[in-house]
């Protein structure tokens, strides 16, 4: 369903404008890496290697025009204790980290630090995204803070982030809210199993 489609008082009854392409099927392989330890995390993720088409939505004739740019993603963080008991008598520890996004002519820098307590946990983050269109120079920088709340317990997280705009788009919207809710799955143990169960980095 595009945009196009929907009629405000009739509802979807008309046809798209949308250009598209023809329809196939394609493949698109990634692959990815990451290294932790009980302090440290470091990752790296490549996606569409083989850079498959986007003729579904684009009607282009030049070939190499509709291919998908490749995707380069890093990410990592370090544990650093403040505290052996904090406010709720366990460790104390901030985690600062970074995630960075290259793709063509948009990359995306992420640098924040987490500070977790017990059961809850605050973190602050700073976006910039850099989107380069030789048509509209508003498009470059969007930069934001970013505020996290969290409360862990047992399985269960409960979280809470505000974006602050201070970019050009703070003129048409202040911010965005996020709640996510996650749960983790109890690990299964297999007596006699010749499989290892992969450990993931919990902070």
């Amino acid at each position: 369903m595009w945009g196009d489609q929907i009629d405000p008082s009739l509802g979807a009854v008309m046809s798209t404008q949308q250009p598209q392409g023809k329809n196939s099927l394609s493949f698109d392989f990634s692959s990815g890496l990451i290294l932790f330890s009980d302090k440290m995390f470091l990752g790296a993720a490549v996606d569409h290697l083989n850079r498959p088409n986007e003729t579904f939505f684009y009607n282009i004739n030049s070939q190499s025009k509709s291919k998908i740019p490749i995707r380069a993603s890093f990410h990592g963080g370090y544990k650093i204790r403040i505290l052996q008991n904090g406010l709720f008598h366990k460790e104390l520890f901030c985690s600062p980290e970074f995630v960075i996004d290259l793709q063509s002519n948009l990359k995306r820098y992420n640098f924040g630090t987490y500070f977790v307590d017990g059961i809850f946990d605050l973190g602050f983050w700073y976006r910039h995204t850099k989107f380069l269109d030789s048509n509209n120079e508003y498009y470059s920088p969007q930069d934001a803070f970013v505020v996290v709340l969290g409360v862990e317990k047992n399985n269960l997280r409960f979280g809470y982030s505000f974006d602050i705009n201070i970019s050009n788009l703070a003129t048409s919207s202040l911010g965005s809210h996020e709640l996510s809710f996650t749960i983790d799955l109890p690990e299964k143990r297999v007596h006699n199993s010749k499989f290892r169960v992969v450990q993931c980095p919990q902070f």
